[in-house]
């Protein structure tokens, strides 16, 4: 597994991206205030890495956060669409730089828990995963 780096605020925390390693550079999610849970929810996610992501895919999870336990919910993706921003030279190590966008189909497997739980806070967990590995 590598180590993911960066901050919700757009700001990198570190300039070394070492060979295991996806640095999260930019996260903005859509739509911004309240909106109906049928709604689909919109992630734009700029990253870089050294990795080979080529056939790696991304999953999203909420994760609720109840009273005794957490309950995770996978949430289904309508589309998933990656472009490479920057790039190096062929056998250049140096980590290429990627723009993603993520949309569910919306968020109708929340309405499972408890009404209080969509009161409280809860977790949105994003993966980048290949066959068999989390990266």
């Amino acid at each position: 597994n590598a180590d993911a780096v960066g901050a919700m605020d757009g700001t990198a925390k570190s300039d070394d991206v070492g060979p295991s390693a996806v640095e999260v550079l930019r996260i903005a999610a859509s739509p911004h205030g309240p909106c109906s849970l049928s709604a689909p929810l919109g992630l734009e996610i700029e990253f870089r890495t050294s990795l080979d992501v080529a056939h790696a895919e991304w999953q999203l999870r909420f994760i609720a956060d109840l009273v005794h336990h957490q309950r995770p919910i996978d949430l289904e993706l309508e589309s998933q669409e990656s472009k490479v921003i920057t790039s190096g030279n062929t056998g250049d190590p140096s980590p290429c730089s990627y723009h993603v966008e993520l949309k569910t189909v919306g968020l109708q497997k929340l309405l499972a828990l408890p009404e209080s739980a969509l009161e409280s806070l809860g977790i949105l967990e994003v993966r980048l995963v290949t066959k068999d590995t989390e990266l």
